[in-house]
């Protein structure tokens, strides 16, 4: 009979093996790539004057009045106190149509793990232009304060707030339905 130790020995020489022999397949600039990758990250957990600068290097895209994609997106701010806002995309063929259909609402949480990431960094805005384009929706990228200046839950509470607000606004102005309205996260808030 295997004890408990005898199990996680075993599964540890064999995560062992299967990770050397893993790297010794990839190329060596790979593993380059991967191990100062990881390099860099434990040395961003140490210091949040690195974070910061990281953060910083990170494209941003502005808000667009005009349809990028068939897209059109503006910001709208929750709570100024906190910095709390979200950005709201609209697709242009029902932002310029004169029926009255109501498109769902998607609600967005980006991912980063709480740590990096904002609403509008580039490559979360052309993901929610390209939902709101192919899909049809209404989507409301969350911009939720980051770790570790602002600790857990107030990632959650943030998303909360949101929607409170979102709930408590008349948003008659644009084509979109509480009613079926989907919460999605990318990596973050799941």
């Amino acid at each position: 009979m295997f004890t408990r130790q005898d199990r996680i020995e075993e599964w540890t020489l064999n995560r062992v093996h299967v990770v050397s022999a893993l790297s010794a397949e990839l190329p060596w600039k790979t593993r380059l790539a991967v191990h100062l990758g990881s390099f860099l990250l434990d040395v961003c957990r140490l210091s949040h004057r690195i974070l910061r600068f990281v953060r910083n290097l990170e494209p941003k895209s502005p808000p667009s009045s005009k349809a990028i994609n068939g897209v059109s997106s503006s910001d709208i701010t929750v709570n100024p106190s906190s910095n709390l806002w979200f950005r709201l995309y609209l697709p242009s063929s029902s932002s310029s149509s004169t029926t009255t259909t109501l498109l769902p609402l998607l609600i967005y949480f980006h991912g980063g793990g709480f740590l990096c990431s904002a609403a509008n960094s580039k490559i979360y805005d052309l993901f929610c232009r390209n939902l709101a384009a192919h899909l049809q929706v209404t989507v409301a990228s969350v911009n939720y304060r980051l770790a570790p200046n602002h600790r857990y839950p107030s990632q959650y509470d943030d998303g909360f707030e949101t929607l409170k607000f979102i709930d408590a606004h008349n948003y008659a102005r644009y084509p979109l339905t509480l009613i079926s309205t989907v919460v999605f996260s990318h990596e973050a808030a799941t």
